[in-house]
């Protein structure tokens, strides 16, 4: 006979029980603690379909979001007097500062999972450059995106996925 070590034993016995064992009964419980196992697993494991597919459209669900951070960067480096590329607006003739307004002139909005970023009013004479003088001072990024601004949307959409993952 063997120990519940492994080790084989040395004097045989039998299986020591205290009571009246009833097979039925504890076969049953088993049987129930097995299902509702069974059951809870299978609810997690449809939540967890339910994330996934929720993931699938992660895009089209974080572009509200996307687009708000966005508007807002694009807002803070208006106020700023920087460019889309990092860099100051170039100066007015007299000297000063450009596009002092810039910031109250531009919006982002979402369509579907397309972010698309306005330029409204008479700044976008300017990011064009069809003002006098022909100076064109970009207010919105129209090539590569900066690193500031993807930062800005990975931050973003790293929100959405932990709110739907939670």
């Amino acid at each position: 006979m063997q120990s519940p070590k492994g080790i084989r034993s040395l004097t045989p016995s039998s299986l020591l029980t205290f009571g009246q064992i009833n097979s039925r009964t504890s076969a049953g419980t088993k049987t129930r603690t097995v299902a509702v196992l069974l059951a809870n697993a299978d609810q997690d494991m449809r939540e967890q379909i339910s994330k996934l597919r929720k993931l699938a459209k992660i895009t089209d669900s974080a572009a509200p979001s996307v687009a708000s951070a966005v508007q807002v960067e694009v807002r803070t480096q208006g106020k700023q007097g920087i460019g889309p590329d990092g860099q100051p607006f170039q100066l007015t003739r007299d000297g000063r500062r450009a596009l002092k307004n810039v910031a109250q002139s531009l919006k982002a909005t979402a369509d579907g999972s397309t972010i698309f970023i306005e330029v409204i009013g008479r700044h976008a004479r300017h990011h064009r450059g069809w003002v006098k003088g022909k100076v064109k001072r970009e207010v919105i990024p129209t090539g590569k995106l900066t690193p500031q601004l993807i930062k800005t949307i990975s931050g973003a959409l790293t929100d959405e996925f932990q709110e739907i993952m939670d």
